[in-house]
């Protein structure tokens, strides 16, 4: 037993003595600036993965070196790299090797950042107002997105001191139309309605704004209004590829989904806002509206039955409300250019009925005053679609110029019946009053932009602007009458229609 205790002793004892010449280097590693340990700081010996980090205290220690000159590279995030050449490691030894790191500083070159800026959120509005002389408010598209409005017009509702007649008209500070004034881009665009002094909002979808900026004070480069200011900005130059589609649907259990809703026989081209045609005044009678007061019978005659024979309401089911917006807008490089186009389509179309309403109105002749009950009924059906398309070329960093197009369009036809009871003669007599309408509304423009920078000149600026815009309301064919029906005891229905100046 002692022998072979002994034997391996013998054996062993070789490997001890190696074990015991090999030497470690050992350390702490500080920020050169505050003094602080730098925790995690990497030791390795370069050329090879053999290496540690430094502790919560900084310290580091390489263990088992073999005696020899060690290249070793300490290194830190966001501080610099350090390498040691010839550090000597003897048996048994342990070598020490404090390092202070300093920060990593790199001077670069002029960097240049060039960027067009968003107008789309809260803050730039906010930044917009710091820096106006005038009281101004608005509603970016970053605000309308998140509340889901279809159009300006309900967009427009969500900003203080604004309000929105019919849907369409805006008041700003409670004054009317009259003292308003609406712009597209800055530039002025004419109303729609004769006897109304703004345009209409519902025309101007929400997925084409970029935002709206309501003046609501006077200002002298503002001098055709005196009570508010509209001004509509469309969306321009894409920086990045967007595709956006959007479509909500509206019920209300009296206009929608009503198989009692009230119509008429219509155009097959309503459901796009264009009359085909079938309202249109017949050639007969064509630019002879005057002539026909002057001829004889039997042109009044000709002329009579040359106008539309429809003249019945119906029924029929009307569907859901419903709104539809595309948009899409992207950047592509051309030459030392680039190109930005931006394309945005939405069609909307509502439906509004009522009935049951029920009135005594007091109408007067030459001769007597007339008492009538009668019990309204109303269908109307809307279509609105606009579509706006814009080419943006930046020539470079300080010259762009672009174009802009948009049409907006729309319909609504219109049916009103109202049956009841009419003092007209002695024990009275049923009485019908019906309307059948139509009115087509457009908007289209075009428009011309461009901005030049001049660097040499202290960054001079340059703008320029080009619009022409055409608008249009038509009314054709608009039907209306009265007459009173009596009902006989055998079945039989006479009809009476009412000159004109005893109604």
């Amino acid at each position: 037993m002692r022998n072979l205790l002994l034997i391996v002793n013998l054996m062993l004892c070789p490997f001890l003595i190696v074990s015991g010449q090999n030497g470690s280097i050992a350390g702490k590693v500080i920020d050169k600036t505050t003094g602080e340990d730098l925790i995690g700081a990497t030791i390795v010996i370069t050329g090879t993965t053999a290496g540690t980090i430094t502790d919560f205290d900084g310290h580091y220690q390489l263990e088992n070196l073999q005696p020899g000159k060690y290249s070793i590279t300490i290194s830190y995030v966001s501080f610099e790299t350090l390498q040691f050449e010839d550090v000597i490691v003897d048996a048994g030894k342990v070598t020490t090797l404090n390092v202070n790191l300093g920060e990593s500083v790199t001077e670069l070159e002029e960097v240049r950042v060039v960027a067009r800026a968003s107008q789309r959120t809260e803050a730039a509005l906010q930044v917009m107002q710091r820096k106006s002389a005038t009281v101004l408010d608005g509603i970016t598209t970053e605000q309308i997105s998140k509340l889901g409005d279809s159009d300006a017009a309900g967009a427009l509702k969500r900003v203080t001191g604004v309000s929105v007649l019919d849907g369409k008209y805006v008041f700003v500070r409670g004054l009317s139309e009259r003292y308003m004034k609406v712009t597209l881009n800055s530039a002025e665009i004419p109303g729609l309605d004769p006897d109304v002094n703004t345009v209409q909002m519902d025309l101007f979808p929400s997925n084409i704004i970029e935002n709206m900026v309501v003046y609501k004070t006077f200002s002298p480069e503002m001098t055709t209004f005196t009570g508010g200011h509209v001004d509509i900005i469309t969306k321009d130059f894409p920086e990045e590829a967007s595709l956006s589609f959007s479509t909500t649907f509206g019920y209300n259990p009296q206009s929608n989904l009503n198989s009692n809703f009230i119509t008429y026989k219509t155009g097959k081209y309503d459901w796009l806002g264009f009359d085909d045609g079938t309202r249109d005044i017949l050639n007969p009678v064509r630019g002879k509206e005057w002539e026909i007061f002057i001829t004889n019978a039997d042109t009044i005659g000709m002329s009579a039955r040359a106008f539309n024979k429809n003249w019945n309401t119906k029924t029929k089911r009307s569907f859901l409300n419903q709104s539809y917006s595309i948009s899409y807008g992207n950047s592509y490089r051309i030459g030392k250019g680039k190109l930005g186009i931006i394309g945005a389509l939405s069609y909307k179309k509502d439906y509004l009925y009522f009935n049951n309403y029920s009135g005594i109105i007091e109408q007067f002749s030459k001769n007597a005053s007339l008492s009538t009950d009668l019990k309204e009924e109303y269908g109307n059906e809307e279509v609105i679609w606009s579509a706006l398309g814009g080419v943006t070329y930046k020539i470079n960093a300080y010259n762009k110029v672009g174009v802009t197009l948009i049409r907006n369009q729309s319909g609504a036809s219109g049916t009103r019946s109202k049956v009841g009871y009419r003092e007209i003669y002695p024990g009275g007599s049923q009485a019908r009053e019906t309307s059948l309408e139509y009115v087509q509304r457009s908007i289209s423009s075009v428009q011309l932009k461009g901005k030049h920078v001049i660097p040499q000149w202290n960054n001079f600026q340059i703008e320029w602007f080009g619009s022409s815009a055409y608008s249009v309301q038509n009314e054709p064919d608009m039907r209306f009458w009265y007459n009173t029906f009596s009902v006989s005891e055998e079945g039989d229905t006479s009809y009476n229609m009412i000159p004109i100046e005893a109604v």
